[in-house]
């Protein structure tokens, strides 16, 4: 016992201790080795792959904007002329159609009727030619463009106007939703809906706003350059011709639908607008990672029988953001690269490939 103590547990302790000494000696200086397909290094990284499958696609897009005031509509002079009746003063609530002021237009001198024969030929007693008559004015009523209420007249009465000088305007007091977008969403959009859903945080339940429309201009929101046409008095024929307003939103394109007469909104309240822009069901989808090109037609890469990927051109449809619709040049359960050649996301670089540390790392 007393040898078994003194010296064959310390030689088992120092046995054991040597074995895993040199394990971890192992593990630390063991030669790293990679595998390559077919026993021979090509250089070359394999391509993730995807499937061609069936899904459905949903395409609905969501834009934060706000809602505003619709501008001014202006009640333009439809000819040159003089004020000289005001209907509807600065302040009135009016509707569209509306009467608001008048123009006088001097009328031009008829010309000369012809003489009867020649003067020569005319005795003394010959008949005077009759005077021409005197130039009749004409007298054109302007409407109000929209319902609303009367702004300020820019001239007085008797003063002189001319065509297309902006009078007086109509301040509205309907309401519009208004969204920015960015340009690259609007490739998501083949058909523009009629209406969109707006939604109000602890405002009314969400609604549906129409009249839904696409704008391109630069810069802020116009004024709403209208021309209103008048008619002549005689005989009485108003009538008005109504442009859309210039909309715009920051810098770029922007959203705009109207909003319910019986929805209470406020200027300046903050929203979402929501568009369905279509929805397919049971087609065949690939990932949007896969496909370059974004509407009308594009290319894939199809993995071949030699495993190469080989550029195929197809046809787009619908696209969520994450799948697009193929709807013509692949078939269901075709093998695809999931990355369009060069645009493989980069691996972590904290990592080699064998997914340890690098060693400048530790």
């Amino acid at each position: 016992m007393h040898v078994f103590r003194r010296v064959v547990l310390p030689v088992s302790y120092l046995v054991v201790l040597l074995i895993i000494a040199v394990a971890l000696a192992w593990l630390a200086f063991r030669p790293q080795t990679s595998e390559t397909v077919g026993g021979e290094p090509t250089g070359e990284t394999l391509a993730e792959e995807a499937i061609v499958e069936r899904g459905d696609v949903s395409n609905k897009l969501t834009f934060d904007g706000k809602i505003e005031v619709e501008p001014a509509k202006d009640a333009k002079a439809s000819e040159t002329g003089t004020l000289v009746h005001v209907f509807e003063e600065s302040g009135r609530q009016v509707k569209q159609g509306a009467q608001l002021y008048q123009i006088k237009v001097e009328g031009e001198a008829p010309e000369p009727a012809p003489e009867p024969g020649d003067g020569d030929d005319l005795g003394d007693d010959a008949p005077a030619p009759a005077a021409p008559p005197a130039p009749r004015p004409r007298y054109i009523n302007v409407v109000a463009p929209a319902d609303g209420v009367v702004g300020e007249y820019s001239v007085e009465k008797g003063e002189d106007v001319s065509k297309g000088q902006a009078v007086t305007s109509i301040e509205q007091d309907s309401f519009r939703a208004v969204a920015s977008i960015e340009p690259a969403q609007l490739y998501r959009i083949p058909k523009m809906p009629g209406a969109g859903t707006v939604t109000i945080t602890d405002g009314p339940q969400p609604f549906e706003c129409t009249s839904l429309r696409l704008n391109q201009v630069s810069g802020s929101r116009g004024s709403g350059g209208t021309d209103t046409s008048g008619a002549d008095e005689e005989p009485s024929d108003d009538s008005s011709e109504d442009a859309a307003p210039a909309l715009g939103a920051g810098s770029g394109p922007s959203l705009s639908c109207e909003v319910p007469d019986e929805v209470t909104v406020y200027n300046g309240l903050d929203m979402k607008l929501e568009l369905d822009a279509g929805t397919a069901t049971d087609v065949l989808v690939v990932p949007t990672t896969a496909v370059r090109g974004a509407i009308g037609e594009g290319s894939v890469w199809v993995i071949g029988e030699t495993g190469e990927p080989v550029e195929t051109k197809v046809k787009l449809g619908l696209n969520d953001g994450e799948h697009v619709e193929i709807t013509e040049g692949l078939e269901e359960g075709q093998t695809i690269a999931a990355y369009v050649p060069g645009a493989q996301p980069e691996a972590d670089e904290e990592y080699n490939d064998l997914g340890e540390f690098d060693a400048g790392d530790m």
